[in-house]
């Protein structure tokens, strides 16, 4: 580099910076310097490949000699690149040719422009788009505009083109926002007619930025024939605190044709929140909140998504959880909502408190620790009508029903023992004291049955005894790729008790639990205990891969074998029960659970305590059976010499298969199988397909199938999709630009599954 020259006229201290040449014209008073020259003021920054600058009037000529776009002027946070800039220092103004600016996402040309004082730009041919490409896919030409740096793009008479191609799209004039921040705005509607709902508008309404940390949308439909929503979704947030998101919505959907006997008219309810604080600055305590609850028919009725029109189930949850000392404690209000049996399940509240396991003793690997449980639940189970019954005016009447209500105190007080034994095996030895609280307890007096509210409690003491050990083997081959099998068993036996300490309390001559309404289930009434096996295997193998290095794989995940014994029961014998995974096959694994009872099942499903031996001399009748294959074969890059394909990728591909085995009798079975796929295959770079499908083998049905291609159009997504059959049939048509910013501009093309 060439020494820095600095003028001090006028208090203006200018720098330049030169890799070539410096030359001065004292005739002209100009100076004149090449490669990769950089003139610097306060503020200002001009880089070009050649400058001349006018010592006299302060003024600096850039350009590159082969006409590219390769003159950089810096103006504070604001970088515009052109072919060819003249800029006063004094002045602070410039004239450019053939310049290029980003704001944001947007992409800003013109052929002449003119920098004012305060950073405005004034531009003659321009364009506006927001595609990076250097010859644009698509922008807005425009015959003259005024930028305002990080705040607006404010432009006359404009055009549409496409691929160097004008299409016959105008606007007399458009204001195009440059902010960062979120602004307030109009969601513009989708403007359509349905087959069955009239014409409409949809997911229109208003966007409210009403602050750094909080926005608010108010969107919704309305057709002609009375069907309507309203919803309101705000997303909150602040940094190293808390973030989340709010839904609340209703609607009033008509289906069949207005003024008719057969009209239905559903009125829906739905609220979603979602809530998290920071962990990272909140360490001793957190709040976490996942809620979705409202009437059984409003996803089924509103949403746009098919897999919120399929859900069965809708959970929620309010949890915080507060560490205090040696105390962990942990409260939740919960929820459950059955969309097919319209029944809710409301924990208000359930509460935890925990004592961190504490140890007593400790030498070598025996040790004695005891901890402390306080369980509280107030469960409350009724129907949805019930439940939004005050809004859901369609139900001529309500059934007499009241809500069915389980609340209750359990305290748990565990001590346990362990301690390796002979060397080869670990004993351990739990006892826990344990005592439910309850406020109501059911009564029988002959053939009534009453609930009285009466203070009770049930006290009753568990024990546990196990001892485990590990076995192995291994078996070395010479010959062949597979070089060794290692073997592992696990055998465990335990032993179990629970003994009722205040046996006034459970009367067994009562056939009914008095502790029935409690949430924890029912304590024992009469001593019991029990003794149970577990034969836990696993085999893996040491292969001999080709570069002549060693590969360990797992053949057999798990096979093992449980059941056990009644010491004090009418039915002495447990049912077996095996399991087998393995995922050794490369892209496959498979799940295998049965489980078989050793007494005769009546036709009702129930298991009598008849042997199967003395009936069907058969130790074992198969009760249930589930066997589950999953296979992936995930895509790798492939090379075609075609110029069409260029490389691409072969397919994704995840199929799944289950089946169910249930005895009905004693010789007939309940089976129900079913298949489930999934394929994405990226054709090309820029082409995609995937498809999701499966078959009900007892149904003899193809399941939800959905197909979508997708185009990468760089600036631009083309993209398809299309649900060929079904309750769910529809298809959307989508071309829509990538950037946020003119996400409004996009058209689509929908037939939704309601309008078929």
């Amino acid at each position: 580099m060439l020494p820095v020259w600095v003028n001090y006229a006028q208090n203006q201290r200018i720098e330049w910076e030169a890799k070539d040449s410096a030359v001065v014209d004292l005739k002209t008073n100009k100076i004149i310097l090449t490669g990769d020259v950089e003139v610097r003021a306060e503020g200002v920054k001009l880089t070009a490949p050649l400058i001349v600058y006018d010592l006299k009037n302060k003024e600096a000529y850039a350009t590159t000699p082969d006409s590219t776009q390769g003159v950089v002027l810096q103006m504070g946070n604001n970088q515009f690149v052109m072919q060819e800039a003249r800029f006063n220092f004094e002045t602070g103004r410039a004239l450019v040719v053939n310049m290029r600016t980003q704001e944001g996402e947007s992409q800003i040309l013109g052929k002449k422009a003119k920098y004012m004082e305060n950073d405005i730009v004034y531009i003659k041919d321009g364009a506006f788009t927001t595609c990076d490409a250097p010859q644009p896919h698509f922008h807005f030409q425009i015959s003259k505009m005024k930028i305002v740096p990080d705040k607006i793009v404010v432009a006359g008479p404009s055009y549409l083109v496409v691929e160097e191609t004008p299409l016959p799209v105008g606007i007399p004039m458009a204001i195009y926002p440059l902010y960062e921040d979120a602004t307030s705005g109009i969601i513009v509607p989708t403007v359509g007619q349905s087959p069955t709902q009239g014409f409409m508008f949809r997911e229109g309404g208003y966007f409210f930025a009403i602050n750094d940390y909080v926005n608010l949308a108010l969107i919704g439909d309305i057709y002609t024939r009375g069907t309507w929503r309203i919803e309101a979704l705000s997303q909150f947030k602040k940094r190293y605190k808390y973030e989340g998101f709010f839904k609340f919505g209703i609607a009033r959907t008509l289906t069949g044709e207005a003024l008719f006997p057969e009209t239905q008219e559903y009125r829906d309810v739905f609220t979603e929140l979602q809530f998290r604080t920071d962990k990272r600055t909140l360490r001793k305590s957190s709040v976490q909140a996942d809620i979705r609850f409202g009437t059984s028919t409003y996803l089924k009725n509103t949403s746009y998504n098919p897999s919120d029109v399929l859900q069965n189930e809708l959970t929620s949850g309010i949890k915080w959880n507060q560490k205090i000392s040696i105390f962990n404690s942990f409260l939740s209000l919960t929820h459950r909502q059955s969309t097919r049996t319209k029944q809710v399940s409301l924990d208000l509240p359930s509460w935890t408190l925990s004592m961190y396991r504490r140890t007593l003793f400790q030498k070598g690997r025996s040790r004695l620790t005891m901890s402390y449980t306080l369980n509280l639940i107030n469960r409350i189970s009724m129907s949805d009508s019930l439940f939004f019954g005050q809004y859901l005016s369609i139900y001529d009447s309500f059934p007499q029903e009241k809500p069915l209500i389980k609340r209750g105190i359990k305290h748990s007080l565990p001590i346990n023992f362990s301690t390796p034994l002979f060397k080869f095996f670990q004993f351990s030895l739990s006892g826990t004291y344990n005592e439910l609280w309850t406020d109501r307890i059911i009564t029988v007096s002959g053939t009534e049955i009453d609930t009285v509210s009466q203070p009770s409690r049930a006290p009753y003491l568990t024990a546990n005894a196990s001892l485990t050990t590990n076995l192995y083997g291994t078996f070395y081959f010479k010959k062949g790729r597979l070089k060794a099998l290692r073997h592992t068993v696990r055998p465990s036996f335990s032993w179990q008790s629970a003994t009722p300490i205040s046996k006034n309390q459970l009367p067994t001559e009562q056939t009914i639990n008095p502790f029935a309404l409690s949430p924890f289930g029912l304590p024992p009434s009469t001593y019991r205990q029990s003794l149970s096996f577990i034969l836990y295997n696993r085999l893996e193998g040491k292969f001999l891969k080709k570069d002549s290095t060693y590969q360990k794989t797992t053949i057999i995940d798990e096979l093992s074998l449980r059941s056990g014994i009644s010491l004090s029961d009418s039915m002495p014998l447990q049912p077996l029960s095996l399991t087998f995974r393995s995922a050794s096959l490369k892209g496959l694994s498979i799940l295998l659970n049965g489980q078989w009872t050793p007494y005769i099942i009546s036709p009702t499903g129930i298991i009598s305590p008849q042997l199967a031996w003395d009936s069907y001399q058969k130790p074992l009748l198969l009760q249930t059976l589930s066997l589950s294959f999953n296979f992936s074969l995930r895509s790798f890059t492939v090379k075609h010499d075609s110029g069409f394909v260029g490389i691409a990728e072969t397919p994704s591909i995840n199929l799944a298969y289950n089946l169910n085995v249930r005895r009905a009798l004693v010789d007939s079975f309940f089976l129900t199988q079913g298949l489930q796929f999934s394929i994405r295959w990226k054709l090309t770079q820029k082409w995609s397909v995937s498809m999701f499908s499966g078959y009900d083998f007892n149904n003899k049905t193809i399941a939800y199938t959905r197909i979508e291609i997708t185009r990468d159009l760089h600036c631009w997504t083309l993209s398809f999709s299309y649900v060929p059959f079904g309750r769910l049939r529809s298809y959307l048509i989508s071309l829509q630009p990538k950037a946020s910013l003119l996400q409004d501009i996009r058209l689509r093309k929908r037939k939704d599954w309601y309008e078929f």
